[in-house]
């Protein structure tokens, strides 16, 4: 029994340092961009794409319809539509991928979750643009 206590004070310990490093880095803190994301915001996302051996840097433009806030994997779909057709896409906060996000406007919205746009696009013009302080 006390093999299972030491075992589990161990993990609790590593979990904090895994936190205190990431977190507190200025590389994966988004915080210090000084950046507020919400569900409503449309934003515009780089991230890194590897390819075989090269490497690039992708745009992904597109409309936040949920955040989910579970510490360091917290994460963000984004909405936007290709061609006609609507594309969704997760992407994780603290990933070492993203080198920038910047919003573009602000929708005011009166939901956490913005899956009804998903099923009825057309939903998207009843969205009001927030002034921005």
């Amino acid at each position: 029994m006390k093999h299972l206590l030491k075992k589990n004070f161990n993990n609790k310990i590593l979990i904090e340092f895994i936190k205190e490093k990431y977190q507190n880095n200025s590389e994966f803190n988004l915080k210090k961009q000084k950046i507020m994301l919400s569900v409503g915001n449309l934003i515009s996302i780089d991230y890194k794409i590897f390819e075989g051996d090269k490497e690039r840097i992708q745009n992904y433009e597109g409309l936040i319809i949920s955040i989910k806030n579970k510490g360091l994997s917290k994460t963000i779909k984004i909405r936007r539509i290709v061609q006609g057709i609507g594309v969704e896409q997760t992407f994780f906060l603290y990933s070492s991928k993203i080198l920038s996000i910047n919003i573009k406007k602000k929708y005011k919205v009166r939901r956490s979750k913005l899956f009804f746009i998903s099923k009825n696009p057309e939903k998207l013009k009843f969205l009001k643009i927030q002034k921005v302080k």
